[in-house]
């Protein structure tokens, strides 16, 4: 075999080994960085907080837009007046129902007390009745959680 068919053979080799290394070696950074942890390992949390009550009560009501990992539910915060702080707080789907586009999320009428429907013009009450409700709850710190389920 000729040196130089040598030394391109040898080049060839060398190339191969380096790209073989860099990716074990980005490999075990990955894996360090993760600390073992997998995609498997990850846990999709079904519950989140919202904020404490008392400082949430006179925003309402308030867009929470892309609140799952998918992106897919958006949802209004909403508390009954006439409930005390520590309890009437409601959390309903931004959209009518059949509706997917986001361009359509409700928008709330503070003079009619409703929200409507940019794209249909429907109307539902302040109280989000007609719409995908998610439970709610107050911890002991009157911290706010919303509960998407799953």
């Amino acid at each position: 075999m000729s040196p130089r068919r040598r030394t391109a053979r040898a080049r060839v080799v060398v190339a191969v080994v380096a790209v073989v290394l860099g990716g074990l070696l980005l490999w075990g950074v990955t894996v360090y960085a993760a600390r073992g942890k997998g995609k498997g390992d990850l846990e999709i949390k079904s519950e989140f907080r919202v904020g404490h009550a008392a400082a949430l009560v006179d925003q309402v009501p308030f867009l929470l837009p892309d609140a799952t990992p998918g992106r897919s539910v958006d949802i209004y915060i909403q508390h009954d007046p006439g409930q005390p702080v520590d309890a009437g707080w409601l959390a309903f789907s931004a959209r009518a129902p059949g509706q997917d586009d986001r361009r359509c999320n409700l928008v709330y009428s503070e003079e009619d007390e409703v929200f409507r429907d940019p794209c249909t013009d429907a109307e539902f009450p302040a109280s989000g009745e007609g719409l995908t409700h998610y439970p709610t709850r107050l911890d002991d710190d009157d911290r706010l959680y919303v509960s998407l389920g799953g």
